[in-house]
């Protein structure tokens, strides 16, 4: 499995500069030709560790069968820190608007809370996409936008 990273990403520090709902959005290309392949995963954003993620949305686009994309975090969203990559959205297909309002869904009816580690130097949660069904030969965009709760400063 192979990681790539999109450019909000790499450029984007975390974001929790206020109390209350912020977002994190962006548009992301694989582009044909890139070595992608099924289970291969592209870093999002960086989702501060004490947030509440209340819902979460995308749409990707792309000519060839590469249906199915999963969406979660590779770190935060179990104890102990680790990850979920599905936990938003399980093998979402294209040309869909797929949506998953987090805040009544498992985890207690709450939303999902990102929690990593005291240990973890970088303290946020990393959102990802996984290539998760079919093949990869042409260029595909994914558009995405997730929503989190903020209740108070950032640990």
């Amino acid at each position: 499995m192979v990681a790539f990273n999109s450019t909000n990403y790499n450029l984007a520090a975390q974001k929790a500069v206020h109390v209350g709902n912020q977002s994190v959005s962006g548009s992301s290309a694989i582009i044909s030709g890139s070595a992608v392949t099924i289970n291969d995963t592209l870093q999002l954003a960086k989702i501060p560790h004490g947030a509440t993620v209340v819902d979460f949305f995308e749409d990707h686009t792309s000519s060839d069968t590469a249906n199915g994309v999963d969406f979660g975090f590779a770190t935060g969203v179990v104890a102990g820190g680790a990850g979920n990559l599905s936990c938003l959205i399980a093998a979402g297909a294209k040309a869909t608007f797929n949506r998953r309002s987090v805040v009544t869904a498992g985890f207690g009816g709450q939303g999902i809370v990102i929690s990593v580690s005291d240990l973890d130097p970088n303290r946020y949660a990393v959102l990802t996409a996984k290539f998760a069904t079919g093949t990869i030969t042409s260029n595909i965009l994914i558009n995405w936008t997730c929503i989190y709760r903020m209740d108070g400063l950032p640990g």
